[in-house]
């Protein structure tokens, strides 16, 4: 007669429930006959071929994880609720193995229970996937020293390209197949600190019913719900136990209280020490997720520590972090509730426990961090832990991962990147040309002033005499605004005529006048999106200020000769050589418009005012001159500076700039010399001096210079020029200046 137990196997873990099929019976009896049976849906009946084919895999043990045998007091009733503990391994076997679901793996992936009854062996074979995720995702596990022990189908079409098989798949380490390993982007991932501390709380769960003790199934349920991905939230539990273990921490389980007879980590997730604490595991849903191995936790009184952040699990021990990592892609609740499991033979008496939160300001620009295959490293892949469906606690080391292509999305985080990187050089070249050059106090405090303008969107009127540098303020305000990616558009109100501001400043259609050929443009059009400054606003007709104030105020602008409405978003700002109040007390300025431009006023001071500042304006000119012309002109020496101090510069940073950029044409050997200074600045003031008795000693010692350098050059230019270490055209312009003609010294 032969017996046949029950299908079902019922094995209780530490902190889950999990339940195994087998996927056939193999029963002998007394005379030696054997019946194979399957038992699942999965395979079909075998044929008698098959059954000795898998009789010689049985004796062989052949992809067999373990063999138990059952006890005796076990035997009459079957399999049915026979513990994983009382069950006596005899046996174990690893050998790679090709089954239903296409998976290869060096992984245990049966196990086999043997037992006894009236006078028969029967042996269930019992099988549970080692690998679980889509079919169509790569999925691959890797041991402690990153070598591949198990993968499916997918995951070796990923190296179809290259001349790797299934069979070298299991030589290879993670290292030689991928750009970067899971260990790698794990501390990537983990030594990116949160950033700092905006609040913190300390909840004691011991008092004011934070806690609910569900005895019936050994579980402390917390009544707080749990913010993971808005703060760092920190579990302190201090307890004393008389055997070496801990309790176990349970979250992420939509509800409050468990199912009766399961744990709330069928749903979620626990972390804890293994059976013999050699182990910190974390599960998912029942099933192995990650593991690290441990030393044994000593009885006493201890101290856990379980801090929880966005996607990262760190677990301590006494002040030693045990376990860490980071979960990646895995799927991760917004937010939950904890539980605290005690199994039932451990005392423990828990003196502490509390709850921290700590906001933290959180980088919101992390860049994801993505797997690259070594042999096509432009495909890119997120990772995602999945559970270790192992029918034993020996493979503890093992991780298994999922990957998802996400080459796509790293190709455009990657152009994006990329983009924001040009944006960033641009802005910072930008800025660099568009500086507004000077440290002296009146600079110092004006800039303290624009700087916070440039972030908001407010209207500025900047006063400042001609020459100044209103415009160079306007587009330094520009470049370090939010729009300074986009153009910026000057208006001179000067230039216009009041009979075409229309046609210039909103543009018109074709038709719209006589020799209106084509549609335009106007200038409050092409600075949409961007920064519009109007340079001299003082200049323009009551009639014109009239309808500039109406784009003021509606931001909208009408072509001429149309009837269409174009709304226009522009941050403006307006410039005057000249005080607008008086221009409103004399009728020439609309008083409305003028409210509506100085919401914001900035004087710019005079160059007289911030004479400190002429060295770094030279240096700043002499700067763009070489990049515009291809030189190497030097900077100005400390007896040129000391000149250009003493003159009063009418024309302020714009006379300054024309006379630096004249001196740099006059330059010898990249040298702007003294005598150019005083030449440039002799001639801003109109100096001129006569060739006649009675003139300066200065006049006569400069001009008896160049006489006597001719005079011995028989009026030869060229030689006269080398002789004195200066240019022709320097010559030529000294020669001018003091009446010298050449053919008198020639012979």
């Amino acid at each position: 007669m032969i017996i046949i137990y029950y299908m079902l196997v019922h094995m209780y873990y530490i902190d889950g429930f999990q339940s195994f099929y087998p996927l056939c019976t193999l029963s002998v009896g007394t005379d030696g006959t054997s019946t194979l049976r399957s038992s699942t849906p999965y395979l079909p009946h075998y044929s008698a071929d098959q059954i000795d084919v898998f009789k010689s895999f049985l004796l062989q043990t052949s992809f067999i994880h373990e063999l138990f045998a059952i006890p005796v007091e076990h035997s009459k009733d079957g399999l049915k609720g026979v513990e994983l503990d009382k069950l006596y391994p005899l046996n174990q076997k690893y050998q790679r193995a090709l089954y239903s679901l296409n998976i290869y793996s060096t992984l245990p992936t049966h196990f086999c229970l043997f037992s006894r009854a009236n006078g028969e062996l029967n042996a269930n074979i019992l099988h549970k996937p080692v690998l679980e995720g889509s079919e169509n995702s790569p999925i691959f596990y890797f041991d402690e020293s990153e070598n591949i022990t198990a993968f499916n189908i997918p995951f070796i079409d990923l190296f179809k390209n290259s001349s790797l098989d299934k069979d070298a798949l299991f030589t290879k380490n993670l290292n030689t197949l991928f750009v970067n390993t899971p260990q790698q982007l794990l501390q990537q991932r983990l030594q990116k600190e949160p950033g700092n501390e905006l609040s913190s709380k300390e909840i004691n769960l011991l008092a004011g019913g934070e806690l609910k003790d569900l005895k019936e199934v050994n579980i402390i349920s917390g009544q707080r719900e749990i913010y993971p991905g808005k703060y760092k939230t920190t579990l302190r539990l201090r307890y004393k136990s008389g055997q070496k273990q801990a309790p176990i921490f349970m979250f992420g389980a939509p509800e409050i209280s468990p199912i009766t007879g399961y744990t709330p980590d069928y749903s979620g997730f626990s972390i804890g020490p293994n059976g013999d604490a050699s182990h910190i595991l974390l599960k998912k849903s029942g099933w192995y997720l990650l593991s690290s191995r441990i030393n044994n936790i000593d009885s006493g009184e201890h101290l856990i520590e379980l801090t929880l952040y966005r996607k990262s699990i760190e677990f301590v021990l006494d002040g030693t972090v045990l376990f860490r990592c980071d979960l990646f892609e895995t799927y991760w609740p917004e937010s939950f509730y904890f539980h605290l499991y005690i199994r039932q033979s451990d005392k423990i008496e828990i003196s502490e426990f509390t709850l921290c939160e700590r906001a933290i300001s959180f980088d919101a620009k992390e860049t994801p961090v993505f797997l690259q295959l070594r042999h096509m490293p432009e495909r890119f892949f997120s990772l995602e832990y999945i559970p270790r469906m192992f029918l034993s606690e020996r493979s503890l080391g093992i991780m298994g991962i999922a990957l998802h292509e996400v080459t796509i999305l790293q190709k455009e985080i990657i152009n994006n990147r990329e983009r924001i990187t040009s944006l960033k050089k641009d802005r910072e070249e930008k800025k660099k040309e568009n500086q507004f050059v000077g440290n002296s106090p009146p600079v110092v405090k004006m800039l303290s002033q624009v700087m916070p303008l440039s972030k908001s969107e407010i209207t500025i009127l900047l006063e400042g005499a001609t020459g100044s540098g209103k415009e160079v303020l306007a587009r330094y305000i520009h470049s370090n605004s939010t729009r300074f990616d986009k153009t910026f558009v000057k208006m001179d109100c000067s230039t216009i005529p009041d009979s075409l501001f229309e046609s210039i400043v909103f543009g018109h259609v074709k038709g719209a006048f006589t020799g209106a050929a084509n549609n335009t443009t106007g200038i409050i059009e092409s600075a949409n999106q961007g920064t519009l400054f109007i340079d001299e606003i003082q200049n323009l007709s009551l009639s014109a200020q009239a309808k500039l104030l109406r784009i003021l105020e509606e931001r909208v602008v009408q072509k001429t000769g149309s009837n269409e409405v174009i709304p226009v978003d522009i941050r403006f700002i307006a410039g005057t050589n000249q005080n607008l109040e008086r221009r409103i007390k004399e009728g020439t300025f609309r008083e409305d418009l003028y409210y509506r431009i100085n919401l914001a006023v900035v004087l710019i001071p005079e160059l007289n005012d911030r004479k400190e500042d002429i060295p770094d304006l030279c240096y700043h000119f002499i700067s763009q001159y070489n990049s515009e012309m291809a030189t190497r002109v030097e900077n100005l020496s400390y007896e040129c500076i000391t000149l250009l101090k003493q003159y009063s510069w009418p024309g302020n940073v714009r006379e300054l700039k024309n006379v630096v950029y004249h001196a740099c044409i006059f330059a010898v050997n990249n040298k702007i010399t003294p005598e150019v200074i005083h030449q440039l600045i002799d001639a801003k003031n109109n100096a001129v001096y006569s060739n006649v008795k009675g003139e300066s000693k200065r006049f006569n010692a400069a001009g008896k210079k160049y006489r006597d350098a001719l005079d011995k050059r028989k009026g030869n230019a060229v030689l006269t020029a080398k002789d004195l270490g200066i240019s022709r055209n320097t010559l030529y312009y000294n020669m001018k200046k003091y009446g010298i003609n050449p053919s008198e010294f020639r012979g």
